[in-house]
This record gives C-alpha cells, sequence and structure tokens, in this order.
C-alpha cells in the first residue's frame, strides 16, 4: 500500500505518486582544504573540531581582510581519514579568499589565535566578538574559544610550514 499524507491547501488524503527531488545548485569557485595530520589522535571531540573551523574562518576574514560574507567552510575527512577543514568562496567563480588562504595559512592561524585567546566572553563559550556569526547559527551551542585553542595549540604559527599541491589544490599544515 502506498503511504498516504494529508494536503496541506485541500485538507484532503493525497494517494499520488512519489518522488524524491534535492534542492540545490552547483557553481564553480575556489576551495582550499586544510589537512591536519597532527592533529588527528588528539581530539575526536566533534565540538572542538567545529570550533577550531569558526576560529580559522573568523581569523582568515580578519587577518586577510575577506568580506565573512565571502568565505566559508565545512568539517571533513580525507581518504586517509584524517581531519580536515574545507574552505570555499561563497561566491560564484571564486573570489580568491580560498587561494588567499592557502598562501598565508601563517597569517590565518595568527588571526585565529588572537580571536580566541583575547576575547571577553567565557572560555567555555563564544560570542560574535570571537567565534559567532550569523552563517553558523545552527552550530552557536557547540562552539567555544576553549576547544578552539585546545586545537590552535598544536598548531602555533611558529610550527606552521604550509605545503601547496596544486595539483588538486590541497593545502596541507603539518
Amino acid at each position: 500500500a502506498r503511504p498516504t499524507h494529508v494536503r496541506p491547501t485541500t485538507g484532503k488524503e493525497c494517494t499520488g505518486p512519489l518522488a524524491r527531488r534535492c534542492l540545490g545548485h552547483r557553481y564553480e569557485t575556489d576551495v582550499v582544504e586544510l589537512t591536519f595530520p597532527n592533529l588527528s589522535g588528539v581530539s575526536n571531540d566533534e565540538d572542538e573540531w567545529v570550533s577550531l573551523l569558526y576560529a580559522v574562518i573568523e581569523g582568515a576574514a580578519e587577518k586577510l581582510e575577506i568580506s565573512r560574507d565571502d568565505i566559508d567552510g565545512a568539517l571533513h575527512r580525507t581518504e586517509r581519514g584524517d581531519r580536515a577543514i574545507v574552505l570555499f568562496d561563497t561566491v560564484p567563480g571564486g573570489a580568491g579568499g580560498a587561494r588567499l588562504v592557502a598562501n598565508s595559512l601563517r597569517d590565518v592561524v595568527i588571526g585565529a589565535l588572537e580571536r580566541v585567546e583575547h576575547c571577553d566572553c567565557g572560555i567555555e563559550t563564544s560570542c560574535y566578538s570571537c567565534l559567532r556569526g550569523y552563517r553558523n547559527g545552527r552550530h552557536h551551542d557547540r562552539l567555544s574559544r576553549q576547544g578552539a585553542i585546545r586545537l590552535l595549540e598544536h598548531f602555533r604559527p611558529d610550527n606552521v610550514e604550509p605545503s601547496i599541491e596544486p595539483a588538486d589544490g590541497t593545502l596541507t599544515a603539518e
């Protein structure tokens, strides 16, 4: 038997054919993948990784003078199972922000550290001056300066030696 539902417009039962649809669109843009092989065993706490993601995005936007609306990111696992952050330009065709991050990783890390270390909110939480923003509203209850700092401690600027692999556009910081 086919599943039924009530039509919201008429209030009558509907038994018509069902079709699955995905809504969205594709667009080409610049993307950079930041991998952290030296952090893979440090934390399995998803909230810490989400906090790191937004510390990196906010640090990049501030230090590199990229509009926060022009760059965003997501967490990812590489084929080897390492944690990774994928940053992308939100502007179709790319605005160059992701490429700028790839070429200025040291400054991005410094910006991320400055945001999370020098904010006045509680260390166990976050605010709009450090990690929170309009685009990450669904994660606000998960974000903490402490989580970002814990992971960034292993990624201090003195230890960052980025290597860019142009063939696949990835950036690895080891």
